[in-house]
């Protein structure tokens, strides 16, 4: 399973952090930032997420966090 999200996250240790928050939940996924591209990208890819629980994660982080 392959999941996109749209972020304001921008600076490159907020995303770590949410990074490792994510991992702690879900440590089989393979997550990445994209804070590059205009939409900030979030990837989350594996098997067994939730992206509904990946995007409350992020939003109890501070930012914006919509599915693509």
């Amino acid at each position: 399973m392959v999941e996109v999200y749209k972020t304001n996250v921008k600076k490159k240790k907020s995303s770590e952090r949410i990074l490792q928050r994510i991992i702690k939940k879900y440590p089989d996924l393979r997550v990445s930032f994209d804070l590059d591209d205009c939409d900030r990208i979030l990837r989350c890819e594996g098997p067994g997420f939730d992206p509904a629980r990946v995007r409350r994660i992020v939003r109890r982080s501070g930012y914006r966090c919509k599915i693509l």
